[in-house]
C-alpha cells in the first residue's frame, strides 16, 4: 500500500484540507454578503467602511445598536422571546451558508434537515 493510499494519511489530509476551507477569507467580500442579503429578502444593499471620519461621532452608537433591539426582549422573556422569535426562525426554510465537506454542513443536514445547505 502506498503511503498516500493509507486511510490515516488520506484522513488527515482531508481534515487538513477542510480545515483550510473553513478559514476562508479575512475580510468579507461584498458581493458575497450583498448576495447574501438579497437572498435573505432584502430589497437592496449597501455597504460603509465604519471607518469613515464621516462616522466617527457615530460609530459608538451603529455598534452597539446591533443587540439593543434584542438583548431587552430577551432579558424580559426568556420562554416568550424563544417561542416568538427564535422558534421561527429555527423552524424556518432557507438556504444555510456553509463550507461544502465542512462539519457545518454535516450539523445542518443533521440537525435542521428542512433547511438546505448553500454547499
Amino acid at each position: 500500500m502506498k503511503l498516500e493510499e493509507h486511510p490515516t494519511v488520506r484522513s488527515f489530509r482531508q481534515k487538513t484540507a477542510t480545515a483550510r476551507a473553513m478559514e476562508g477569507p479575512r475580510e468579507l467580500e461584498s458581493s458575497w454578503l450583498r448576495q447574501v442579503c438579497l437572498n435573505a429578502g432584502a430589497d437592496d444593499v449597501g455597504f460603509v467602511e465604519i471607518d469613515r471620519p464621516e462616522l466617527a461621532d457615530q460609530r459608538k452608537e451603529i455598534l452597539a445598536a446591533a443587540g439593543e433591539d434584542v438583548i431587552g426582549p430577551f432579558l424580559t422573556d426568556r420562554p416568550g422571546f424563544l417561542q416568538q422569535v427564535v422558534k421561527p426562525l429555527l423552524d424556518k426554510e432557507e438556504i444555510v451558508y456553509v463550507v461544502p465537506g465542512s462539519d457545518a454542513e454535516a450539523h445542518v443536514a443533521r440537525r435542521f434537515s428542512h433547511k438546505k445547505p448553500s454547499g
